[in-house]
């Protein structure tokens, strides 16, 4: 039984690490901007009391990171994919990638009603 579970491990050691080195590199910025521009606005009063346009700012870039990360993971997905050899998984990560970015459609859309919104 834990010669199963290491090697399940080691597979999944290895996907993650693949994964991670095809994860392009502004999805990394985006998340830094989106847990920025959310430390700011949570101590907006301490941090920025006498700029008032420091919250529209974050504003900003917290919706322009929320709607960047899913168009990085859907790239992601697609990268993978095509680094597969087998003509059948290629296809059902292919199929992944279109749910992804019906997905991503999905979440772009409610960003827009977001902003709008928090306007």
């Amino acid at each position: 039984m834990s010669k199963h579970r290491t090697v399940v491990m080691n597979r999944l050691l290895l996907f993650a690490g693949q994964v991670f080195r095809l994860t392009p590199a502004w999805l990394w910025w985006a998340m830094a901007g989106l847990v920025f521009g959310a430390v700011n606005m949570v101590f907006y009063q301490e941090l920025w009391p006498n700029t008032p346009a420091a919250e529209d700012f974050f504003k900003v870039l917290i919706l322009a990171s929320m709607a960047a990360i899913p168009l990085a993971v859907v790239q992601t997905v697609r990268n993978f994919a095509r680094t597969l050899q087998s003509s059948f998984w290629r296809l059902m990560w292919q199929l992944v990638v279109t749910a992804c970015f019906l997905g991503v459609c999905g979440v772009l859309l409610v960003l827009l009603f977001v902003g709008i919104w928090m306007w």
